[in-house]
């Protein structure tokens, strides 16, 4: 995680704020703390915010506010966020899967790429969950 995001401007009507490099529930919290305080504070010219794993993309209205003002802004905003925290809502999902013959006729070449029985790649793919941070494009 960057220790301040970073701004990147997005064409003359849209500006990128960026947590982070990588893929992480603190990240990802940041983004939705971001995109939670917008849509409660609506800064003039915002039109729409579009949070990703790692960022948010902020569309705009140049004729309302300029790059530079939104972005001075968005940093005001950002020195606040602990006001804004929300929790990311956990549901766990259980998704049927088949592991091996017609259905996944590459699991003897994942066990033994690592080194592993066709067993211990199923309990390590198995055996945790998993994080989904978005669903579509």
């Amino acid at each position: 995680m960057y220790k301040a995001a970073k701004y990147l401007p997005v064409g003359d009507k849209a500006l990128l704020v960026e947590f982070g490099n990588s893929i992480s529930l603190d990240v990802n919290r940041k983004v939705h703390a971001l995109d939670h305080a917008l849509a409660q504070l609506q800064p003039r010219g915002v039109l729409e915010c579009v949070p990703t794993y790692r960022s948010l993309l902020v569309y705009y209205d140049p004729l309302k506010t300029s790059y530079e003002k939104l972005v001075f802004r968005l940093r005001d905003v950002e020195a606040r966020l602990h006001e804004f925290e929300v929790s990311i809502h956990r549901r766990v999902v259980e998704v049927p899967t088949i592991y091996g013959g017609d259905f996944g006729s590459d699991l003897k070449y994942v066990a033994e790429s690592h080194n592993l029985s066709e067993n211990e790649v199923v309990r390590f793919h198995s055996d945790r969950e998993y994080t989904v941070y978005m669903i579509g494009f």
